[in-house]
């Protein structure tokens, strides 16, 4: 669609969509505001990043001004209250110019909002006219901490950018959203240590900007991308059918071996939640929760955060919670803060007594607990999923390690009489009843949290 002006509005009345808009809690925060709608005024990118679906969707595209602005009093005319609006897709502004005259347009409406932008767009001027405009946060696709990286990437900017964009945003006053992206093929130990530093570092430019952040994920191979067609080339995606199948797995692209790669997605995942609790204590509850209490790495503030319900957090679950005098994002995964020695220790004791199934198998437990656990290497120890996502085609391959993923079925053929359960007390119930339906002989079902 080269003409986005021409597209008529969305059916928010057809969908009631004022009436049953989800309350999202994140849109409140970021914009101190009750109602936040969500707008997508563009289409597309102007660029080429290499891990970007923008090939597949055409040529960048945006509303003009008139229609934007027609489709915010028409949005106003449906629901009055609405006080912030989300502009949503890739890409919001694309042109200084542009984004000066809408600043300028909207400023009247007296609205909070939030926009995407490419950090070699950003001057002191724009980021002055979109905060006087009612601006409060700016998504920028910073990637990398390294200029090799950001090169393989196509990216057309440095890192000396992205460090003038967080600094001028921080003189300015306007709240950033960092992301970063890990497992480019130039990824070596030395660049991604380079994006970690970077990272930490540009803390200090957050210190007056008290919601900015930076958001860590691992490259993922979408088809139609230029990194998908190079992993086929390479023979890295064997089966295209398959690797949809599988909800597209992470892929090792990098220079790492695959036992190096699984190694960067856990400190990934680490990185992605925020800073480690000081003085840390977890306490698990007869509910199988887990409580996690300790002090601000930031402000020395006491924390608390109760009824976890994971105790291995799968990495696309935020496992992030704030501190409530300063508002420093703090890790609460409850395994970064239990007594590792201890659960090793209890499920050797068991593996040493039983055949004993693991079950269920998520990205977020596998790995963590074959790291921590040596005895979940032994040979009567078996791994079940009922449907096991993302791993035939990837480097986070269990049998990669030794190790396979069942179904349910390998209780019976294998006899087994003890079941360890590493998820959510609502899974472990669901677990528990289908045990003792389809697998009457197994004697004891463990959740994770009674090892601790």
């Amino acid at each position: 669609m080269p003409n986005l002006d021409i597209l008529p509005f969305p059916d928010l009345i057809g969908f009631d969509y004022f009436k049953n808009m989800e309350i999202d809690k994140n849109r409140q925060w970021l914009t101190n505001a009750v109602d936040v709608v969500s707008m997508n005024i563009s289409r597309s990118c102007p660029f080429s990043c290499t891990f970007c679906t923008r090939a597949e969707r055409g040529p960048f595209r945006q509303m003009s001004i008139d229609k934007i602005f027609e489709q915010i009093d028409w949005m106003l005319s449906l629901h009055p209250n609405f006080e912030g609006i989300h502009f949503n897709g890739e890409l919001t502004f694309a042109s200084r110019q542009f984004t000066l005259e809408f600043c300028q347009r909207i400023k009247p409406y007296n609205l909070k909002w939030y926009a995407s932008m490419h950090v070699n767009q950003v001057s002191e001027k724009l980021f002055m006219a979109m905060k006087d405009g009612g601006c409060v946060l700016v998504m920028l696709g910073i990637e990398s901490g390294d200029d090799r990286i950001l090169k393989s990437m196509n990216k057309h900017s440095t890192v000396k950018q992205a460090g003038n964009a967080i600094k001028i945003a921080a003189d300015v006053g306007l709240d950033i959203r960092g992301i970063l992206v890990f497992g480019d093929p130039e990824e070596t130990w030395d660049t991604f240590n380079n994006t970690v530093k970077w990272e930490h570092k540009s803390r200090e430019w957050f210190e007056l900007l008290p919601k900015s952040n930076m958001l860590r994920y691992l490259v993922v191979a979408y088809p139609g991308t230029q990194l998908y067609k190079d992993a086929c080339e390479k023979g890295l995606i064997k089966n295209p059918v398959n690797f949809l199948k599988e909800e597209l797995p992470y892929i090792n692209l990098t220079k790492f071996t695959d036992q190096e790669y699984n190694k960067m997605y856990d400190l990934v995942k680490i990185e992605r939640s925020g800073e480690k609790i000081k003085n840390a204590y977890a306490e698990c509850e007869n509910d199988y929760t887990v409580n996690v209490t300790g002090i601000c790495a930031k402000c020395g503030n006491a924390l608390s955060f109760t009824q976890l319900k994971e105790v291995f957090p799968s990495f696309m679950a935020y496992s992030a919670g704030r501190c409530h005098s300063c508002n420093e994002r703090h890790n609460i995964s409850p395994i970064m803060y239990c007594d590792i020695e201890k659960l090793s220790k209890n499920i050797k004791a068991l593996v040493d007594k039983n055949t004993v199934a693991v079950w269920s198998v998520t990205d977020g437990n596998f790995f963590k607990l074959l790291d921590i656990a040596p005895a979940l290497h032994n040979d009567n120890v078996w791994f079940v999923n009922k449907v096991w996502k993302g791993t035939s085609e990837g480097a986070l391959n269990p049998a990669r390690l030794g190790k396979n993923i069942f179904t349910p079925d390998i209780i019976n053929s294998e006899n087994i009489h003890t079941v360890i359960v590493p998820n959510s007390p609502e899974e472990f119930n669901d677990i528990k009843a289908t045990i003792a339906t389809d697998f009457p002989q197994v004697k004891r079902v463990v959740h994770i949290t009674e090892l601790l």
